[in-house]
């Protein structure tokens, strides 16, 4: 029984360091995503879930007339890669948006 309980212990403490460092590398390959991007003067955020099939909200359309792209990476299933990814790219995409762009509401992103 012992064994049983070390094993658990082993396997629960491997998976949560394995989640961690796949949700962090994603976001460092985000980031560095939305980096090249701003580079190239692209602008862009990255969305998932409902938001992808929903109306777009008066904020997104602002977005798109000023040609930022809203780019659906996921649907409602998503994993801790696709969150990760996009919280990094998102967190350079806003910061580059909002030195561009004052006076955008970009609270939604």
């Amino acid at each position: 029984m012992k064994s049983h309980t070390l094993t658990t212990i082993m396997l629960s403490i491997f998976l949560s360091v394995s989640c961690v460092s796949t949700k962090t590398s994603a976001i460092r390959q985000g980031e560095a995503d939305a980096q090249k991007e701003v580079s190239e003067d692209n602008l862009a955020f990255e969305i998932y879930g409902l938001r992808t099939v929903n109306k777009s909200s008066k904020s997104d359309e602002s977005l798109k007339s000023r040609g930022i792209e809203l780019r659906p990476v996921a649907g409602c299933i998503v994993n801790d890669e696709i969150i990760g990814h996009a919280q990094g790219f998102n967190r350079v995409m806003k910061k580059a948006i909002q030195d561009k762009y004052k006076n955008l509401d970009l609270d939604d992103y």
